[in-house]
């Protein structure tokens, strides 16, 4: 009787299964850790998760937080860009996981963001569906090119999974990791999946991120059993209107329709029942629970596929 062990928070969750209902395991992406030359850095942007902080303060600690200064003016593919001072002297340090905009979340994506230019991201994005080397990441990734920070890049908690140097050289290595693990799409009726633990899990939001990789894998009208702890609440405010019976338009709500549109989703995590009642979603506070519960509705047959962490689970298309 397999069992298996999936990330969860700072944790881990179990379940058992039978052979019979065990489908194989999707394991986390694979990447080799990396450390080039950093020199003369003294400022630093993060995504403020908290694994990013602990790993700034652990290889820099003396550097002081990036202030946004105008230095001037440049044109990178057709757009006019704002590049700050001091931005050759700063390191980002961020969590990397797909992400619908950007492709993956890296420097390219912290940099963008923070000089206004979502915009222009998402008019490329909107003229190619390809992201992880689609037109829009390949611009947020000029930006580096022409700034030349530098860049702390880890995967959730697992720090052997770390990259550092040059933002360019890491973005590359990175968008390099996604594209040859590629996983082979398959539908399969059943996932058993984790967001891949702190921090893919933080929040419902996050989850739901992590979630929305599973849509190339998971049959019409499938089950989706997803085990994120989300100790730090919804994260969206439109979610939280949706707990109140009101409309949304938020990108968590988009995204949790689209899931709920496609698959029965079920959440194993610290929120009350009636909470994740009131967005459509069946809760339950085990794995345990939540697989016999979806096995007793359909018959005792179906086949769980295993995924551990779907933040990082690219198909070739997102």
């Amino acid at each position: 009787m397999p069992e298996v062990w999936i990330p969860y928070g700072e944790v881990e969750a179990s379940l058992r299964l039978k052979h019979e209902n065990y489908e194989g395991t999707a394991e986390p992406l694979k990447i080799e850790g990396y450390s080039g030359e950093i020199k003369d850095a003294l400022y630093y942007i993060t995504d403020g998760k908290k694994t990013s902080v602990e790993l700034l303060q652990k290889s820099f600690p003396l550097l002081k937080p990036f202030d946004f200064k105008k230095a001037g003016e440049t044109i990178i593919d057709g757009v006019l860009v704002k590049v700050p001072e001091n931005i050759e002297k700063t390191i980002i340090v961020c969590t990397v996981r797909l992400d619908p905009l950007y492709g993956f979340t890296g420097p390219h994506s912290i940099l963008a963001s923070l000089l206004g230019l979502e915009g222009e991201v998402l008019n490329r994005k909107e003229k190619d569906t390809a992201t992880v080397n689609g037109s829009s990441a390949s611009f947020a990734a000029r930006i580096l090119e022409e700034t030349k920070p530098y860049a702390i890049c880890h995967f959730g908690g697992v720090t052997q999974r770390v990259l550092m140097g040059p933002a360019m050289e890491v973005f590359k290595r990175i968008q390099a990791a996604f594209l040859e693990m590629a996983v082979k799409q398959k539908k399969r009726r059943l996932i058993v999946a984790s967001a891949g633990g702190y921090p893919y899990d933080d929040t419902l939001f996050d989850a739901l991120l992590s979630a929305y990789n599973l849509l190339p894998f998971i049959d019409n009208d499938g089950e989706i059993i997803l085990a994120s702890e989300c100790q730090n609440g919804l994260g969206d405010e439109g979610l939280r209107r949706l707990t109140l019976g009101l409309s949304s338009n938020s990108q968590a709500s988009q995204i949790l329709g689209k899931l709920k549109k496609q698959a029965h989703l079920t959440l194993v995590s610290s929120f009350p029942n009636a909470l994740t009642g009131r967005l459509g979603i069946s809760g339950h506070s085990s794995l345990t629970e939540a697989f016999e519960f979806i096995e007793s509705r359909n018959s005792w047959k179906l086949k769980a596929w295993i995924v551990k962490e779907s933040a990082t689970l690219y198909s070739g298309e997102q």
